[in-house]
């Protein structure tokens, strides 16, 4: 007799669009592009401290209507313009919920919020938003809990937080500290391919984050005050956990 012993605790199953699909869909222009391709630049200039300017993530915990995003960033563009000598600016357009238990877990797998799941529409939303954020040129920032939806809307992201941390304190040590290590070296994942399929891949190291390289500040700029407490906290945790 053969028993079953596999997915047996699986009651639905839903296919998700392969990634070219996407892209057909939702192609990037050269605008958006530019717009991505620049603040990436201008992000790794500030944490390999060639650049002084303050790296600020600003914007709501996660997105659910997708319209007052994008009224939300048409506000931003002007601030980002304003204060462009001195700050670099990029939107924070979460679409997942890591830390909800119960309840509603984001635009991606519910973008309706009714507990339908209709996750290809979250797809489409989640890039379409991030493409039209790039064509109006405001940079985006977002977090990846899973690597089958990075490769879908990565385009459209200039920075990825490893995890949520909202201030520079204790979460520190138990989140950042530890992540920081992590992100130096190359890692192999399965991962979707482009085509869809999936695939081993081997990932290059992340030198360029916040966490593993602190940016160096000028000590002349008026944030520098602002920063030298958490800055200083930071150190502290990453030599109590024997890290450099």
């Amino acid at each position: 007799m053969l028993y079953p012993t596999d997915d047996l605790r699986i009651t639905w199953t839903k296919v998700v669009l392969p990634p070219v699909f996407l892209e057909e869909e939702l192609p990037i222009t050269e605008k958006a592009s530019a717009t991505v391709f620049k603040a990436r630049t201008e992000i790794i200039n500030i944490l390999n401290g060639k650049d002084n300017r303050l790296l600020v993530v600003v914007g709501p915990c996660s997105i659910h209507d997708t319209d007052a995003a994008r009224e939300y960033a048409e506000l931003l563009k002007g601030v980002i313009a304003e204060f462009s000598q001195e700050l670099c600016l990029v939107m924070r357009v979460y679409f997942e919920k890591p830390r909800t238990t119960l309840g509603w877990k984001g635009l991606i797998n519910d973008p309706y919020l009714d507990e339908s799941f209709q996750i290809n529409d979250g797809l489409r939303k989640a890039r379409h938003l991030l493409l039209d954020l790039a064509e109006m040129g405001v940079p985006a920032g977002t977090e990846f809990l899973d690597k089958a939806d990075s490769v879908k809307i990565a385009e459209g992201v200039v920075a990825e937080g490893v995890s949520a941390i909202h201030a520079v304190t204790v979460p520190i040590r138990t989140v950042a500290v530890q992540a920081c290590p992590t992100a130096t070296i190359s890692h192999r994942l399965l991962h979707s391919l482009v085509p869809g399929l999936a695939g081993l891949q081997t990932v290059d190291s992340g030198r360029e984050h916040p966490v593993g390289k602190a940016p160096k500040f000028n000590t002349s700029s008026k944030w520098s005050s602002k920063w030298s407490e958490s800055l200083i906290a930071f150190r502290c945790a990453v030599r109590a956990d024997g890290r450099r």
